[in-house]
């Protein structure tokens, strides 16, 4: 697993009025939005300092 990073998933949700991107939480409250795509967004892991 080295310098594999930190693999961070999002899901991403349009809103149907406003055609703004929100997260998935909103879509559960609101019907207007629907799940459009995930992104999955790789993040470099902080070095390790050997001691």
């Amino acid at each position: 697993m080295k310098g594999s990073g930190m693999i961070i998933v999002i899901k991403v949700a349009r809103d149907a009025r406003s055609g703004r991107f929100t997260t998935r939480d909103d879509a559960r409250h609101n019907p207007d939005r629907t799940v459009v795509e995930t992104i999955k967004v790789r993040r470099k892991a902080p070095r390790r300092v050997k001691k």
